[in-house]
């Protein structure tokens, strides 16, 4: 029974029997009407229609745990028009089975950010054991498709960053060094070598830390990036993490920055014959605050192969225009 009829019983309670079932039939029209009202609306281009659409589905959260069933099969259906609004009512209803339904469509669907937030913004802690237990359920146990390992677990850890309480901090720190000691010691493909981590992906570990902004995962953070050299863009990645967190700058994507760093905007111009004469350290020029002295064990070294490399660059520079010359 819903609190909005154990509300109506309690406050009631001299009527009829008659009396009172015809208010509980009203109020169960009344839930229907809802219903209906949310799933047609939500198909309506109107932005006017798609606002009505989202006042029928918040009115049916104070049905409680009595709406759940009838959300269930929308939610099953991605390409329902009133799939999100089903989403959000479970998310306000809460409870193990709209929690565990919620958790469950963040894999593998073109919602996942939208249901992530509901989540986050609405279960809070209330989804962190379920969000742990479904990654948990995925170490050891990678999903292959033809095109590879499937990165599976990536909305989860999202999610878990995007909740702040010690459970998903200590749950995010600890998957991050065991990753780090699961690693392969020698290169491999990710899409083809099976391992215990493959359906994880390093920087959605690291950007859901990033998102939690408690400086005790630093060290952390520090062990990963020290077990990649210098050059390897996982190490840069690790720092970039680090200056996020001790700076509070927890804007951006790590997932996306890394291409940046693998191929630097300015790299690819130079290489295109575009932008000659500009020599501007990628690196330096966005991420330079995270490579400082005071954050940076490695500054000095950094320096050195950032000379080293200006002098080849100076050297290569020479040559062309003597090519040019003789040309």
């Amino acid at each position: 029974m819903s609190k909005q009829k154990r509300r109506v019983n309690e406050k009631d309670h001299g009527k009829s029997e008659e009396e009172d079932l015809d208010e509980e039939t009203e109020e169960i029209d009344d839930m229907d009407t809802l219903i209906r009202k949310m799933k047609e609306l939500s198909a309506e281009e109107s932005i006017e229609k798609l606002d009505e659409a989202e006042e029928s589905a918040a009115r049916l959260i104070v049905f409680g745990e009595d709406v759940i069933p009838e959300m269930l099969p929308i939610t099953k259906d991605e390409t329902n028009p009133a799939f999100e609004l089903a989403c959000f009512v479970l998310s306000g209803v809460g409870g193990p089975v709209a929690t565990s339904t919620l958790v469950n469509i963040l894999e593998n669907t073109e919602h996942s950010e939208a249901v992530s937030d509901l989540i986050s913004n609405n279960l809070g802690k209330e989804a962190v054991p379920l969000l742990i237990e479904k990654v948990k359920s995925r170490i050891g146990k990678p999903v292959k498709d033809q095109k590879g390992f499937k990165q599976v677990t990536n909305n989860h850890i999202l999610c878990l960053g995007n909740i702040h309480s010690r459970d998903s901090f200590n749950f995010l720190t600890s998957i991050l060094d065991d990753f780090i000691k699961e690693m392969p010691s020698k290169s491999f493909d990710v899409r083809k070598h099976k391992w215990k981590y493959s359906s994880f992906d390093l920087f959605f570990i690291l950007e859901a830390l990033v998102r939690q902004q408690n400086k005790r995962a630093i060290p952390h953070i520090a062990k990963a990036r020290d077990s990649f050299p210098m050059e390897f863009a996982d190490h840069k990645i690790c720092q970039i993490a680090i200056g996020k967190i001790a700076l509070s700058r927890p804007e951006g994507f790590l997932p996306l920055e890394v291409m940046d760093i693998v191929f630097p905007p300015d790299l690819l111009f130079r290489v295109m014959g575009e932008d000659e004469g500009n020599k501007r350290d990628f690196l330096t020029s966005e991420y330079g605050d995270y490579f400082t002295k005071e954050l940076y064990p490695h500054y000095d070294e950094l320096e050195k192969e950032r000379n080293r490399k200006g002098d080849e660059d100076d050297e290569d520079d020479e040559d062309l225009d003597d090519e040019l010359d003789e040309f």
